[in-house]
């Protein structure tokens, strides 16, 4: 017995010191604020940063013209079509440059007859034959089997296609419109009028390749914050790259947690650096997108993208253990597609031009930001509560009541931080483990609606999307094509009904205390739930006719940037895959001046120093996680990447950093990026449309830029009003 009893002391005494130790493991905040000098050095030159531009002049050899004709032709550009083919040359008045949708002398290349037919055609289809057996065609694959009727106007041109031998029929509709070439296929042209049913299909694949490197340049792709691919002979991928625009649709595919989706349906080339670009918006269908990236030396010689618009799928039907077969959705995707390509010269013929472009198109009858003062704002991501499992039971922790709140916001003030947002994880019943679709009102351990009138740019945070399996309710759960739960890393989906429920539900409960919500999981997780007929596409109307007035969301898609008041957790770079030469700030672009980013969490970075300097680079403001509490309390193993929140220990890490970004961004609050010149690795010039200038300086040494001196790891601010 007495064995026992000193068995018990041992085990009570391990337990003491286990918890003493994670309790004075936070008595102080972990700051990770810089790396050695070697792994410095390393990252420079890595692809988290954007490197110096190949300023070498590219020099278009003549192009052949014989065998097309006029199309099209306007102020900006003038179109020739190959009658056969349906292949286009695009000629940039301004630069006599010579966009084309084929190759110049294809005989001469590495090619055989079905990449020919590839790359010449206008389109290209994949179809299902009676047996379900994919089947591929074209416009001269199918050269006698197929019936073109053209109708012109002085600035569109429209084409019937009808291919007899699979019995498919759509229409071609390409349009100029200034400087930009508009290219359809509206979803009531295709009919399939035999038992044959389209698969696949693409448009103008090979517009803008480049052969190998002979072309300098790169292809920009909407990862992260923007990344530019810079065109090699042999790149290091050997297979292409593919992602779905807006991720994987799990209701139909596997969740593909190795590649992380476009947000943005856009991506481009550039042929010579502030020469030529060719910027793609996939304006209607990327919902149904595929983008593919081939790369030199895989397959061919040539650099090339495109989108395969996806009108039925492939999905695993599993029948017993990991076993099963492979079906096919009956139906046809109803949808148009829609391709916008902007033709960009001289300095608007690179990643900054195509941001600008885009901007265009996302704001194009929206007014630029209104400041309401002279400082930037902050985020602060407020956790309120958490409940975890104890010995016996669950237990409930307050960890930021809204008194604690208000008295964050007093001390902020009191430090000239006057501009905050605030964020409230976890108000919900139970607290930020036990968030799901219906749990959007205050519990009531934390509720108090005298402080919260006090609160204003106060939000309820509301995550509808994703519930963690212990939580899940069946009845709202999502059941994929198979019918099996969607699950991903112990979190299930919730229908898109209940999804879409939720968000009204929440917004009203939000109004009827006086507070509204920000909205994270549904601001850019889209997936279809046919099973409630609802596609992707139907989806993001309804989930845009639910949200009235502009909200906080957190990462939001290009189809909610429209509802976006702050665009909270902005990507500070691409996502560095092995193919990803530079990242660059398209998004941030893009938004400047119209919607409010702001950046990660601060105090949970990984590398401080740089990723704060990354804020000023890329126009970014602050954010923070913090609570009353330690994380100590955050047991559950979903919150194991968050280490370090207490607002007591991080006050004085939060004041000093807000006041190092804000005395750089104050100067350009509302303005627009004009220019991002990168002068040498790590030495970055950003260039605003009010005149100023902020130049960032990663090493760690001084460095010097026309006669200004600029200390290792810091900035200056240059231009407008001090000059």
């Amino acid at each position: 017995m007495r064995n026992v009893y000193k068995i018990g002391f041992i085990f009570f005494s391990l337990i003491l010191m286990i918890t003493t130790f994670k309790t004075l493991a936070f008595n102080g905040p972990i700051i990770h604020d810089s790396l050695p000098a070697e792994s410095q050095n390393f990252l420079l030159k890595s692809s988290y940063f954007t490197h110096p531009l190949n300023s070498l002049v590219y020099e278009q050899p003549k192009i052949d013209l014989s065998r097309y004709e006029v199309l099209l032709e306007n102020d900006q550009l003038k179109v020739y079509i190959d009658n056969e083919s349906l292949a286009l040359r695009i000629l940039n008045k301004e630069t006599q440059y010579i966009w084309m949708s084929d190759l110049d002398n294809i005989e001469d290349e590495r090619l055989n007859k079905d990449w020919v037919d590839f790359v010449r055609s206008a389109v290209s289809f994949s179809y299902l034959n009676n047996k379900d057996v994919v089947k591929y065609d074209s416009i001269l694959a199918s050269i006698r089997d197929i019936n073109i009727k053209k109708t012109t106007t002085p600035n569109k041109a429209h084409f019937d296609l009808d291919f007899t031998y699979p019995k498919i029929k759509m229409s071609l509709e390409i349009e100029l419109l200034g400087n930009s070439l508009s290219v359809k296929i509206p979803n009531e042209s295709i009919i399939e009028y035999g038992d044959k049913r389209l698969f696949k299909l693409e448009l103008y694949p090979f517009l803008g390749a480049t052969k190998n490197d002979e072309i300098p340049g790169y292809t920009f792709i909407p990862d992260g914050s923007g990344a530019l691919v810079r065109f090699q002979k042999n790149n290091i991928m050997k297979s292409s790259f593919k992602t779905r625009f807006f991720g994987n649709d799990v209701y139909i595919n596997q969740i593909n947690n190795d590649i992380l989706p476009f947000n943005l349906p856009v991506y481009g080339m550039v042929h010579g650096h502030n020469q030529n670009a060719i910027f793609t918006e996939v304006k209607r269908g990327a919902e149904f997108g595929e983008f593919i990236m081939q790369f030199a030396g895989n397959t061919t010689d040539f650099n090339f993208n495109y989108v395969d618009f996806i009108f039925r799928e492939k999905y695993f039907q599993r029948l017993i253990d990991n076993q099963g077969i492979t079906n096919i959705t009956e139906d046809r995707y109803l949808y148009d597609i829609e391709i916008k390509h902007h033709f960009l010269s001289n300095e608007n013929a690179n990643y900054i031009g195509m941001a600008q472009t885009y901007q265009e198109s996302l704001f194009e009858n929206e007014d630029t930001i209104k400041s309401d003062g002279t400082d930037i704002p902050m985020h602060l991501d407020i956790i309120a509560g958490n409940s975890y499992k104890s010995i016996l039971f669950q237990k409930f922790v307050k960890m930021t009541t809204l008194d604690e709140v208000l008295e964050i916001r007093k001390q902020l003030n009191e430090n000239n931080i006057n501009q905050l947002l605030f964020t409230y994880q976890g108000y919900n019943k139970g607290g930020l483990s036990k968030i799901n679709v219906t749990n959007y009102e205050f519990d009531r351990r934390l509720k108090d609606e005298d402080n919260l009138r006090k609160l204003d740019n106060f939000y309820l945070y509301y995550q509808p999307v994703l519930v963690h399996k212990e939580e899940a309710d069946k009845s709202d759960l999502l059941k994929k094509i198979s019918r099996q739960y969607v699950l991903s890393n112990h979190f299930y989906y919730n229908d898109n009904l209940s999804v879409l429920n939720g968000i009204g539900e929440a917004l009203d409960y939000a109004t009827d205390i006086n507070s509204n919500i920000v909205l994270d999981g549904a601001s850019h997780l889209l997936y279809s739930d046919l099973g409630n007929n609802i596609t992707r596409e139907e989806m993001i109307n309804r989930i845009n006719d639910k949200i009235v007035d502009d909200i906080p969301m957190y990462t939001p898609s290009s189809y909610l940037l429209n509802k976006t008041s702050d665009y909270l957790n902005i990507p500070n770079s691409s996502n560095e895959y092995l193919f990803i030469t530079d990242s660059v700030p398209f998004i941030q672009t893009a938004l400047r001046g119209y919607v409010d980013y702001y950046s990660q969490n601060i105090n949970n970075s990984g590398n401080r120093s740089v990723d704060i300097l990354r804020n000023i680079e890329y126009g970014t403001y602050p954010s923070f996680l913090v609570s009353n509490k330690s994380s100590y309390y955050l047991k559950n193993d979903i919150f194991s990447d968050i280490f370090g929140i207490e607002y007591d220990l991080y006050r004085d890490l939060i004041i000093d950093d807000y006041h190092y970004v804000n005395n750089a961004l104050k100067y350009v609050i509302g303005s627009e990026i004009i220019n991002h010149d990168v002068v040498s690795d790590g030495l970055v010039v950003v260039s605003y449309d009010n005149g100023v200038k902020i130049i960032v300086n990663y090493n760690q040494q001084e460095m010097n830029y026309s006669e200004n001196l600029i200390k290792g790891k810091d900035y200056i601010v240059v231009g407008g009003q001090y000059e």
